[in-house]
């Protein structure tokens, strides 16, 4: 016979939940008196850190494991000993304004969360955070000595800051669209900052500011682009990127806006770089762009490009060679050799910018010329390999010596410079300069315009 049936219980242990009272005469977590439950927290627990009079605080509970860390207030210090947390950490929305530290190193389990709810509020890890992280809320996670971490971190919303010179970690930081990642420092205004880590990044970033912005000037390493993406979105004064690793575009749209930016790395994968605001864009690594756009600001080109567009103000100067281009009223164009070095150490070679189809030079236009590179006999210049120049009513100025290398290598009267070439046949003149006119250049010395059948020359009188 079967006796009757016996349920068992199963008991699930909840955490418990400490609340910071800092009431026991000093900053320690093994004082019980400084735990509103009057009880030491165990590991496992919870802890809760609310409005306070003691907002200094000291971990001395060595090797502990916490399920979770909350901030429902301004202004905490947390010191003492490292600790790992197997839940989220957290500044709750009730936090408006301010900011908390945690000094000590933190552990993360897989996958950690890490919340900072409302803009304007800062939450500092002093050290370098160990573990995966994913950043969420609209506030900041300040986090130090980011290119010692061996794991990697997603920015899911808001904003993650730090980077921290040192040996570069190969996990990613991936900014997620809607998010933002500033990297730099405004203590050190006069030299590059190392934020290697790769970075996958996607949107026009948290408010706009940009998926990746820059505080003064930063070294970065590679760069890949999970969609549209935009370095950079807000006004940052003099600040500049360096980038030394692969850019990888993916077919999608790069782009640069609010600071200056050197790609020297490698580019690859169809896509384009659209130059979007009053700064300066290089792209001077090796590889070559589908299709590059300059609406403001100046683009340098130094890679093979499929299409070109220079449309509002825009300013192109390069030294690659481009398949098409098409150049808008308003616009500039300045063949002009893409500086090897940064700054430029000296004069580079004279380069010839290519262009394979026609070219029309409406009228509104600026063709920009650059003498005297590399020798008294030397110039960069631009060369139509197959079809027509056009030159409709486009305006000629003729750039200071250096104004594109920062090379300062003065003309002679005499020197000859052929600026244009067009093999297949060039028809029209610069406006105001019929064959045989002398405009002045911004060096204060007069050049005489010469117009051939296949060329336009320029010779110092």
């Amino acid at each position: 016979m079967v006796g009757p049936l016996v349920a068992s219980a199963i008991v699930t242990q909840v955490p418990a939940t400490d609340t910071w009272r800092g009431g026991g005469g000093n900053t320690d977590w093994s004082n019980a008196a400084n735990w509103a439950s009057n009880t030491v927290p165990g590991t496992g627990d919870k802890l809760v850190f609310p409005a306070s009079t003691n907002l200094i605080s000291d971990d001395d509970l060595s090797g502990y494991t916490f399920s979770g860390m909350t901030f429902t207030a301004a202004g905490y210090d947390i010191g003492g000993d490292s600790f790992a947390l197997s839940g989220p950490l957290a500044v709750t929305a009730a936090v408006t304004s301010g900011q908390d530290e945690i000094d000590p190193q933190v552990t993360f389990a897989a996958g950690g969360r890490v919340s900072v709810a409302a803009s304007g509020v800062v939450l500092d890890l002093a050290a370098t955070p160990l573990g995966a992280l994913i950043k969420t809320g609209d506030g900041t996670l300040a986090a130090q000595g980011l290119n010692a971490g061996t794991s990697p971190i997603t920015v899911r919303a808001g904003i993650l800051t730090g980077c921290g010179n040192g040996s570069s970690s190969t996990s990613p930081i991936t900014v997620e669209a809607g998010a933002s990642y500033v990297a730099g420092s405004p203590d050190s205004p006069d030299n590059l900052i190392g934020c290697g880590r790769p970075l996958v990044v996607n949107g026009t970033g948290y408010q706009g500011e940009g998926a990746i912005d820059v505080v003064q000037h930063v070294n970065f390493g590679a760069l890949t682009l999970g969609s549209n993406a935009t370095i950079g979105g807000l006004a940052t004064g003099a600040s500049s990127s360096y980038w030394l690793g692969a850019v990888a575009i993916r077919g999608h749209t790069l782009t640069s806006a609010g600071f200056t930016n050197t790609f020297a790395g490698s580019i690859s994968g169809s896509g384009t770089i659209l130059q979007d605001a009053a700064n300066i864009t290089l792209v001077e690594g090796a590889g070559s762009v589908r299709s590059a756009v300059a609406d403001s600001g100046m683009l340098g080109l130094a890679v093979p490009v499929t299409t070109v567009t220079v449309g509002g103000t825009g300013v192109l100067y390069t030294a690659s060679s481009i398949s098409r281009l098409s150049v808008s009223a308003s616009a500039q164009l300045w063949p002009c050799d893409v500086p090897t070095t940064v700054p430029p150490t000296g004069p580079d070679t004279p380069t010839v910018t290519t262009v394979a189809h026609s070219l029309r030079l409406p009228a509104g236009t600026t063709f920009v010329a650059q003498l005297g590179v590399g020798s008294a006999a030397g110039n960069d210049s631009l060369t139509v390999t197959s079809g027509l120049m056009t030159i409709s009513g486009a305006s000629l100025a003729v750039a200071a010596p250096g104004a594109c290398d920062g090379s300062d290598i003065a003309t002679q009267p005499g020197d000859s410079y052929t600026v244009l070439t067009a093999p297949g046949g060039l028809m029209g003149t610069f406006a105001g300069l019929p064959d045989g006119a002398v405009l002045t250049g911004e060096d204060g010395n007069p050049y005489r315009v010469t117009y051939t059948a296949t060329s336009v020359v320029l010779t110092r009188d």
